[in-house]
């Protein structure tokens, strides 16, 4: 994947596919890496773009995405985070040109966790048995979980702390969660209750379950997409019939008003 720069410190991937949607992928703690199977899927199917920024605190996160958005004039766009980019994705809920949000293993609170416990966590990623032990399902291969340990680009304490008491947004139109059946992190008893008429799909995997379960994950994401555009399609078709008469109206009065001014 071929990131351009945007700003000093603000990377972008675009796939430039031409879609009536754009779906734009947030990295949360293990980086931009883990999203790697859902950018090859989608952009072939949809605009896709993923953000990179060097800082990885919220308020930078934040910031990175907001001017991605600006600069590429994106609209009709589907956020995507996981685990702390929920946060992120979350609060763009009210813009206009984001009609959804998905977030992957949604939580109402970010785990507070001391700085040993994250030094010592951090460690395990770069060990492929202890990194399944911890972020995945028992019968991952371990093919899998070596692989996801030597891509994993862990953000530093500071950054992980930046999101604790970022508050969930429960004003959400049009949003999916898909929730990993062996994250030990989140459950789907939090996904089903942060919104009565959120879109909810449980898939296999655990707390990377986008790279450990890409075809599960990727299905749930397509077939919610797919509802997505084919919504924008049909809205896009009303309001050209309604132009059309309009139009047509503006034009009926028109040859009426000169026919009275022949008249006279």
């Amino acid at each position: 994947m071929e990131f351009e720069p945007l700003e000093e410190d603000i990377e972008y991937y675009d796939s430039k596919t031409d879609s009536n949607i754009q779906i734009v992928f947030v990295p949360g703690i293990g980086g931009w890496k883990t999203w790697k199977h859902q950018l090859k899927y989608f952009s072939n199917r949809y605009r896709t773009l993923c953000v990179r920024t060097d800082d990885r605190d919220y308020e930078s996160s934040v910031k990175a995405l907001k001017t991605v958005l600006n600069r590429k004039q994106l609209d009709n766009v589907v956020l995507v985070g996981s685990d702390l980019s929920n946060r992120v994705v979350q609060s763009f809920s009210d813009r206009k040109t984001a009609i959804s949000t998905v977030m992957t293993n949604f939580s109402f609170e970010t785990p507070k966790v001391r700085r040993e416990t994250f030094k010592l966590v951090s460690s395990t990623c770069g060990k492929p048995k202890l990194l399944k032990k911890l972020f995945l399902s028992e019968n991952t291969n371990y093919r899998i979980a070596r692989e996801l340990s030597e891509e994993l680009e862990l953000m530093d304490y500071s950054d992980y702390c930046s999101y604790s008491g970022i508050e969930s947004d429960t004003d959400i139109e049009n949003g999916l969660v898909i929730q990993a059946s062996d994250d030990r992190f989140s459950t789907l008893e939090d996904a089903i209750a942060l919104r009565p008429d959120i879109t909810v799909r449980e898939v296999a995997g655990g707390s990377f379950c986008f790279y450990e379960k890409p075809e599960e994950f990727n299905k749930a994401l397509a077939e919610f997409a797919d509802r997505l555009e084919s919504f924008i399609e049909s809205k896009q078709i009303r309001e050209k019939r309604e132009k059309n008469r309009s139009l047509d109206e503006f034009e009926t009065q028109k040859t009426f008003q000169e026919q009275l001014e022949i008249r006279e």
